[in-house]
C-alpha cells in the first residue's frame, strides 16, 4: 500500500500510462505496484500475458509454471520473442488492452522502442539487488528516468519513486520533430549522418529538459526499428504511426520542438504528418533555428520553470 501522506492530488490530473523496465530482481514489479496504487490504476506485467498464452497453447497449469518460473524462463523468453517478430510491442499492447495503466516488462531495445509511443513515461529500475540474466537485453538508458533502488525499506523506495515520477509528470512534454533518414548521392543510407542526427536530437532533448520540460525523442523509436522490418516502406509507416499515437496522448498547450532543417526540400512525409498532428493537438512550437536562448525566454514567459 502507498503510505499515508503520499496520495496523489487527483484534481485536473490526467493519469499517465507508465512503462516500467529493469533488470531481473531490481524491483520493477514492486515499482509498478507502488505506482498503480499511487495513481489508483491497474498494474500489469508482460510476463503474465506471455505465461497465459503459453499455458493455453501447451495445456500447462499456470500456477505450476509461475511457481517454477526460473525453470521456464528461457522457454518463455523464446516464446515471447516469436510473437514479437510481427509486433514487437504485442505483450505491452495486451496488458494495455486488459486495462493496465502501469505495465512492467520489456526485454529488448526493439520491444521498448515499439512500446514507447504507447505510454507517457518510461522508467528503468536498477540496483544492487538486480541479478541480470540472459534475457536482460535492454539498454536502460533509453528510459526517461533511471532510478537506483538501494533503499532499505519499501516505504522509502515508494516515497522516492512517487515523488520523482510525479515531478516528471508535472513537466510539460515536448515532442521532437526532425529528419531521421539521410541519403548518399548514390541513394544508399548515410548511416554516419543518421547517427549524428540521432546524437544531436538526444542532446537537444536533454537541453530542453534543463528548462523544466520532458522530452520525447522519436529517434529512440527510429534507431532500433528502422531495420527491424525488411520492407523499409513498411518500417517507416509503422514507426510514423507510433509517433502519431504518442502525439495523440499529449495534452494541448504542451510543446513540439522543430529541429533545424526538419522541413527542408524534399519534405519528409513522416515529419509533415507529425507536424499536422501536433497542430491539431494545439502543441506550442519551439524552433531550434531561433536559438536556445530565445527558446528559453519563450518557455519562461509561459511560466515553465526547471
Amino acid at each position: 500500500m502507498v503510505a499515508e501522506g503520499m496520495e496523489l492530488d487527483q484534481e485536473n490530473v490526467m493519469t499517465p500510462r507508465i512503462l516500467v523496465v529493469g533488470r531481473s530482481h531490481a524491483g520493477k514489479s514492486t515499482a509498478a505496484r507502488i505506482l498503480s496504487e499511487y495513481f489508483s490504476v491497474q498494474a500489469g506485467e508482460t510476463s503474465a500475458s506471455i505465461i497465459d498464452r503459453y499455458c493455453d497453447e501447451n495445456g500447462l497449469d499456470r500456477e505450476r509454471v509461475c511457481r517454477n518460473k526460473e525453470a521456464y524462463r528461457l522457454e518463455l523468453f523464446d516464446y515471447g520473442n516469436r510473437a514479437r517478430r510481427e509486433n514487437p510491442a504485442c505483450w505491452v499492447d495486451d496488458q494495455l488492452a486488459r486495462g493496465a495503466q502501469v505495465v512492467a516488462g520489456c526485454r529488448t531495445d526493439v520491444e521498448f522502442a515499439a512500446a514507447r509511443g504507447l505510454v507517457d513515461i518510461a522508467i528503468a529500475i536498477d540496483g544492487p539487488r538486480a541479478r541480470p540474466n540472459e534475457t536482460d537485453r535492454l539498454d536502460l538508458s533509453r528510459a526517461d528516468l533511471v532510478l537506483w533502488n538501494d533503499f532499505r525499506t519499501e516505504y522509502a523506495f515508494a516515497e522516492h519513486l512517487t515523488q520523482v515520477v510525479q515531478d516528471w509528470w508535472a513537466r510539460p512534454e515536448v515532442y521532437m520533430i526532425g529528419r531521421y533518414r539521410a541519403w548518399k548521392p548514390d541513394g544508399s543510407w548515410d548511416t554516419e549522418a543518421m547517427r549524428a542526427n540521432a546524437e544531436d536530437e538526444l542532446l537537444f532533448g536533454r537541453r530542453l529538459e534543463t528548462l523544466g520540460l520532458r522530452a520525447f525523442c522519436p529517434i529512440n523509436i527510429h534507431l532500433p526499428l528502422d531495420t527491424f522490418w525488411p520492407d523499409h516502406s513498411e518500417a517507416a509507416r509503422r514507426i510514423i504511426g507510433m509517433g502519431l499515437a504518442h502525439i495523440q496522448r499529449m495534452q494541448p498547450k504542451h510543446f513540439v520542438a522543430l529541429r533545424e532543417g526538419w522541413d527542408r526540400d524534399p519534405p519528409s512525409q513522416g515529419s509533415t504528418l507529425e507536424y499536422a498532428a501536433a497542430r491539431q493537438r494545439h502543441l506550442l512550437p519551439l524552433h531550434e533555428e531561433d536559438g536556445f536562448d530565445t527558446i528559453e525566454m519563450y518557455v519562461e514567459e509561459l511560466g515553465v520553470t526547471a
